[in-house]
């Protein structure tokens, strides 16, 4: 990467506790990656998001513990210079939902939602997990240091 538009490790840290969506990409078994949007919590260096243990990311990291997570803020086109992000390449580890020795699933979703979370019913009928990413390879950009 550029060193002009390589972000310090503080700039990369505040990046990530002020987002609040992350995409994650996870190996299919069928060959094909599959990315969805996800509520995360940054912490101590490593992501954690809350999923359905039925859901296709939850299969796919049993499958296969290699992720790759993206948060970027910012416009493509005209505002190039607006785009910034963390790539984040690691391995992700699945919890049930209080077997979590510091985050459980409904301490996480709290971090995430800040206490309010819209649809409660809903996190209560599924069989809720917490996954945590450890970071093996971390890039981030941003492009406004350009100018």
């Amino acid at each position: 990467m550029h060193p002009k538009i390589r972000m310090s490790d503080e700039e990369r840290e505040a990046f990530l506790e002020r987002n609040k969506t992350l995409r994650v990409a996870t190996n299919s078994s069928d060959g094909y990656p599959h990315n969805v949007p996800v509520g995360y919590h940054y912490r101590d260096g490593r992501v954690y998001f809350p999923s359905d243990e039925r859901s296709k990311k939850t299969a796919n990291i049993r499958h296969d513990d290699k992720v790759c997570c993206i948060v970027d803020e910012g416009t493509a086109g005209d505002d190039y210079e607006t785009l910034s992000g963390v790539m984040i390449q690691g391995r992700a580890t699945i919890y049930d939902e209080d077997e979590h020795e510091t985050m459980t699933h409904d301490a996480l979703m709290d971090e995430i939602f800040e206490g309010e979370v819209k649809d409660q019913e809903r996190y209560e009928r599924v069989d809720r997990v917490v996954i945590e990413v450890e970071p093996e390879n971390v890039v981030a950009w941003d492009f406004s240091k350009v100018n």
